[in-house]
């Protein structure tokens, strides 16, 4: 009896200890966990805190929606350690300067981001949208004025405004597209991406943003297309003949001397495709030519066409 008595109290003592010690381990993997998340969110930040540098908004505005989301993680993460102090410690630490980063360039996403609906409605003919968005616009850069102000926020880049003043000032100017209702064309993120970042190219290196045309994308998307299907990049099609029979079968003419097309294939993105055009001297030359006025830009299985004409 004395032996169970002893065996009953060397297992008691046990389920204490292991009690007593269990959610000390849960404590430490939980604080384990949100410094794993609050590292990489500051790997995050200093990655983002290089683009925003850069002045680039639309690589701003791609990174952006990551960083928030891993703030999120990490905060959830955070809200699981015990304690207040080292909460707000692990707060201060990782979260706190990516916030800091994300609301320094919070308005200049909002506005790039409005820009680029605008945009599509002005080149679905949606004038009423265009016009009610632009007030919206107007009212958010006053409001960014305002809170960076009395917040006291880092400024940004003076590029970051140039490259949001190449999409508004043609919006506003009513230059920004060509709609066409006879056309059943709507434009995809990639290829309005593309032609945006051709734009802030034109507007940093001082000439005239393009006006997307929207019957010329259709072409461009129908040129992209047979090159897919056909898998053969070149600028003649065996279907279409060349570019200039291309365009008369739309009624459209390549206006001479004052004409333009760059293709492209299998860059992946808008951003690697505009910046390898533009590091070829002959497909930039043709981007930054002073005598076009209208781009038609489109993209079928990562194959892009862009299209320019003078009238």
């Amino acid at each position: 009896m004395r032996f169970s008595k002893i065996a009953f109290s060397l297992v008691l003592s046990v389920c204490l200890i292991l009690t007593l010690y269990t959610p000390s381990k849960a404590e430490a993997s939980s604080k384990s966990t949100a410094i794993d998340s609050g590292e990489y969110l500051l790997y995050l930040l200093k990655n983002y805190t290089k683009t925003i540098n850069s002045g680039e908004i639309y690589d701003i505005d791609a990174q952006y929606d990551n960083l928030s989301n891993q703030i999120k993680k990490t905060e959830k993460a955070i809200g699981k350690v015990s304690g207040s102090s080292t909460r707000n410690s692990l707060l201060a630490k990782y979260v706190k300067p990516a916030k800091i980063a994300r609301e320094r360039v919070i308005y200049e996403v909002s506005q790039y981001r409005l820009l680029k609906s605008i945009g599509k409605n002005a080149i679905a003919n949606k004038e009423s949208i265009v016009s009610s968005d632009l007030k919206k616009l107007d009212r958010l850069k006053r409001r960014a004025v305002e809170i960076k102000k009395a917040g006291n926020y880092q400024s940004v880049p003076s590029l970051i405004n140039k490259q949001l003043q190449s999409i508004e000032v043609p919006l506003k100017n009513r230059k920004f597209a060509i709609p066409d209702p006879s056309v059943n064309f709507t434009i995809n993120n990639y290829e309005l991406d593309t032609f945006l970042l051709i734009n802030m190219e034109r507007y940093e290196q001082g000439l005239q943003p393009l006006t997307i045309h929207k019957k010329l994308s259709n072409v461009a998307r129908i040129k992209s297309n047979d090159m897919y299907v056909s898998k053969s990049f070149s600028l003649h099609s065996s279907k279409f003949g060349s570019i200039e029979d291309l365009l008369s079968d739309h009624g459209l003419t390549s206006g001479g001397s004052s004409y333009g097309v760059n293709i492209a294939k299998g860059w992946g993105s808008a951003r690697k495709t505009v910046s390898e055009l533009l590091a070829s001297s002959q497909n930039r030359n043709i981007l930054l030519k002073s005598d076009i006025t209208y781009s038609g830009v489109g993209v079928d299985h990562d194959h892009v066409t862009i299209l320019h004409i003078a009238n």
